[in-house]
């Protein structure tokens, strides 16, 4: 197994704001004369760890700029509540939409950080009364705290995730509604969705987090292609071979989608757009 340790720093990820954002994204950064695809999502969007994540392999296949908006552990609200950043996903000629978890959101039950949507802020009423046994102060980050509510009680816990499950319907619809022209729904993981969450720890282990295959097909309906990379069993083994980071970050790195699992989601992703552009 080979990997490149990046002694005296990490990877440089050219970061930059677009207009008075107040969120990263992951350069280089475009002009914006020139027609390009915007790619909204998450960690793998963004390519944490990895030289050329997807949406630049996809711009060397189209020949199309393509602008990274893709976030570390991102929610839905960061891309929904920044203006700025709304403006220039309606300004692409294309959208490509990576399906990301549905823990990462504001709710009834619970708040997350604006931007750092992974970030738990606080427990509201609904969750204290459901819960009257936590202790809410001992958390920081969603997925910790529901595996934890899971452990202490998963009957109550599938409360939390129906509430979760229809926001992010609700969520990407506005997402792929909110700008005219083509859009494409991503799907990129190590299994394809699952079709339930009712066995024991399914929901809880399942990446991206709460998402079934019913919940992809009614969103799908809102865009207009649909694709799903399910990597190869090669790509899907930790595989961190071309991936940067120094020592500390190689548990993390091995838990993540490497080179070659982002080839193949650019080669997959370029044969849906060339016919939409």
């Amino acid at each position: 197994m080979t990997y490149e340790i990046m002694r005296g720093g990490t990877l440089d990820y050219e970061f930059y704001r677009h207009g008075r954002s107040r969120l990263r994204f992951r350069g280089p950064a475009k002009d914006g004369t020139a027609p390009y695809v915007a790619f909204v999502g998450g960690t793998e969007t963004f390519g944490k760890f990895i030289p050329d994540p997807f949406p630049r392999l996809v711009e060397g296949l189209i020949q199309t700029d393509c602008v990274n908006l893709g976030l570390c552990n991102a929610g839905l609200d960061a891309h929904l509540s920044d203006p700025d950043v709304a403006e220039l996903i309606a300004a692409a000629r294309l959208r490509v939409f990576q399906i990301i978890g549905a823990q990462n959101m504001s709710n009834r039950f619970y708040t997350v950080h604006r931007r750092r949507n992974d970030r738990f802020v606080s427990a509201r009423t609904p969750l204290r009364l459901l819960y009257p046994e936590v202790d809410f102060a001992d958390f920081h980050f969603t997925r910790h705290m529901l595996m934890h509510l899971h452990r202490t009680g998963p009957r109550r816990v599938a409360m939390i995730r129906r509430e979760l499950q229809g926001l992010w319907e609700e969520r990407m619809r506005s997402l792929l509604r909110a700008a005219e022209g083509p859009s494409v729904l991503f799907w990129f993981a190590r299994g394809a969705p699952p079709q339930r969450m009712d066995r024991p720890g399914c929901a809880m282990t399942a990446d991206p987090m709460f998402v079934t295959r019913g919940m992809v097909d009614r969103v799908a309906r809102d865009a207009t292609a649909l694709t799903e990379v399910v990597i190869s069993g090669r790509a899907a083994a930790g595989d961190v071979a071309g991936m940067h980071c120094d020592e500390m970050d190689l548990p993390a790195a091995a838990s993540m989608l490497g080179v070659r699992a982002h080839r193949e989601a650019a080669e997959a992703l370029a044969q849906t757009i060339r016919p939409l552009m």
